[in-house]
């Protein structure tokens, strides 16, 4: 969420120099995106530890609140940059075994930058349009397994693979309606494809009384019998969902001719 609230204020930095420019505008949205390629997350065994079942999804599944900026050169084409931070759905399962109840979840969250190419065609009373373009994303997988029960440890165990930076694209198809002279609301679908391959796994927390992990490297390739290595992870974090939000726009966009 740090990463969010700096990015508003950096946002708003740039902003008030550029206010007075045409064609400049100010986005905020909200929405939810589900899987769009989905892979085996984790093996989930089933309450009676008597079957192993799979666990599908993406990491990029969950809210994505978003602030943006952007400037159309004319009433077509325009150029945008937002940042998402991306609040991930916690994949859970439950595990009993000797009156021990393991509950473990998995998910991710950081910050995605997408750059993008935006085209409208404005019309009467709406504005149809579409964006494409990249996306960078600053993002974590995130572990936690907590115990209940007679026995049970107390306090969490938490793990998270980070490091490295995710490059992806993006696009949307959506509407826009005027809601005021300098206010526009609109409503798109949006999709992402990107995966993440961390540097490193670390153990950020234990239960009580217990010493950390040892924290493994993550390589594409290394010798055999290197100490605290292992391969690399692609985490899935592609999805597509529906969002909606405001535009605040500053000066007048350039006619074309």
């Amino acid at each position: 969420m740090k990463k969010a609230v700096t990015l508003f204020f950096l946002v708003f930095m740039v902003y008030s120099q550029v206010s007075q420019a045409q064609g400049f505008y100010v986005k905020i949205s909200g929405g939810f995106g589900t899987g769009a390629s989905t892979d085996l997350l984790t093996p989930n065994v089933s309450q009676d530890s008597s079957m192993i079942l799979g666990q599908y999804g993406s990491y990029g599944e969950g809210f994505v609140p978003a602030l943006g900026f952007g400037y159309f050169f004319n009433n077509y084409v325009g150029l945008e940059i937002t940042g998402t931070y991306l609040i991930g759905k916690k994949f859970e399962h439950v595990h009993t075994e000797d009156d021990v109840t393991e509950t473990h979840k998995k998910w991710g969250d950081g910050l995605l930058i997408s750059p993008s190419l935006m085209v409208k065609a404005p019309m009467k009373s709406i504005t149809p349009y579409v964006r494409f373009g990249g996306v960078l994303g600053l993002v974590k997988v995130k572990e936690e397994e907590t115990e209940s029960g007679t026995g049970a440890k107390t306090g969490s165990n938490k793990t998270e693979h980070n490091g490295s930076t995710a490059l992806g694209f993006n696009g949307a198809l959506g509407i826009m309606f005027k809601a005021g002279k300098t206010i526009n609301i609109f409503a798109e679908i949006f999709g992402m494809g990107m995966a993440y391959g961390p540097e490193k796994r670390e153990n950020t927390e234990t239960f009580a009384g217990e010493t950390p992990d040892e924290t493994i490297t993550y390589e594409e390739e290394f010798p055999i019998n290197s100490a605290l290595t292992e391969l690399r992870p692609h985490f899935p974090f592609s999805n597509f969902g529906l969002s909606v939000g405001i535009t605040l726009n500053f000066g007048k966009t350039k006619k074309t001719k």
